[in-house]
């Protein structure tokens, strides 16, 4: 595993958290500091084997969570102070979990609504304009804040002085 890493730590170091998934942990048993770990990261081709190892312990956590899930955990049962057998516990939660993660149907669904007036206050400085832009710029402000049948009006007026702009041999009237 982890045969292109030339530097032997590296590569215990990659190994370790693969199976473990914890950066404190795979230090340790690779005998580094965490913080050569992250000094590392600068390298391109260890960093791309990082990310291989952080998959494998992703892949590594998930079969747990489904074995606990689907075949749950063995727990101790006492009585008087005694061990007098084992009951299987499930994990509803991490079936939950699962399900959530690989069937759409089961995914939280979050509706966000927004009630209230969103105030935006924009400077725009309109000094190199000419009349006839500011007063095109007049009009699609008037009509970007009208709505229902007013918006319907103004589109229906605007569409109307467009067609008297526009004389019948196509060119612009004067």
């Amino acid at each position: 595993m982890f045969e292109d890493i030339a530097h032997p730590q590296k590569r215990a170091f990659l190994a370790a958290y693969a199976t473990c998934g914890v950066i404190k942990r795979a230090a340790k048993l690779a005998g580094i500091a965490r913080e050569t770990h992250y000094d590392w990261m600068n390298d391109a081709e260890y960093a791309s084997a990082f990310a291989q190892a952080r998959k494998q312990a992703a892949d590594a956590l998930e079969d747990e969570a489904i074995r606990r899930a689907q075949l749950g955990t063995l727990e101790p049962v006492y009585a008087n102070g005694q061990k007098i057998g084992t009951k299987r516990r499930y994990s509803d939660s991490l079936l939950a979990l699962l399900l959530k993660a690989r069937k759409p149907e089961y995914k939280d669904r979050i509706a966000q609504e927004h009630s209230g007036e969103v105030l935006h206050t924009h400077t725009v400085d309109l000094t190199a304009l000419d009349e006839s832009e500011l007063d095109s710029l007049e009009r699609i402000v008037t009509k970007a804040r009208l709505t229902g049948g007013d918006r319907t009006r103004a589109l229906t007026a605007a569409r109307e002085q467009a067609l008297d702009d526009v004389s019948f041999d196509g060119t612009l009237a004067a």
